[in-house]
């Protein structure tokens, strides 16, 4: 029932960062800016530091194998195989062309 649970919760947590880094994109995209851009970035960025932290795998997975008992790669997450396994490769591509865009737009209006 524990990796039920930790499934659920980093099912969401992913669904969040999705949203986040998508919001990232469409304002770099459309050179919007406020609180919600803050937001977005500040979730990103706790992600990419999460991530930085624990060698580029999601510190998920290591409770995951503490609940399976396992060594290698374990199901930690909602979502089909290919994409959990693809994830950060994924969304990496989305989120340095947001952050610079971003920062673009940022520049433009100094």
């Amino acid at each position: 029932m524990a990796l039920f649970w930790l499934k659920a919760v980093h099912t969401m947590i992913a669904l969040v960062n999705i949203w986040a880094i998508a919001f990232v994109l469409w304002c770099g995209l459309t050179g919007r800016q406020g609180r919600w851009l803050a937001i977005a970035l500040g979730l990103v960025g706790f992600e990419v530091l999460m991530l930085a932290l624990f060698g580029g795998t999601c510190p998920m997975q290591y409770w995951a194998r503490q609940l399976q008992g396992a060594d290698g790669p374990v199901r930690d997450i909602f979502l089909p195989n290919w994409l959990a396994a693809n994830l950060i490769e994924i969304t990496t591509p989305f989120v340095l062309l947001g952050l610079a865009l971003v920062l673009r737009n940022f520049w433009r209006r100094r």
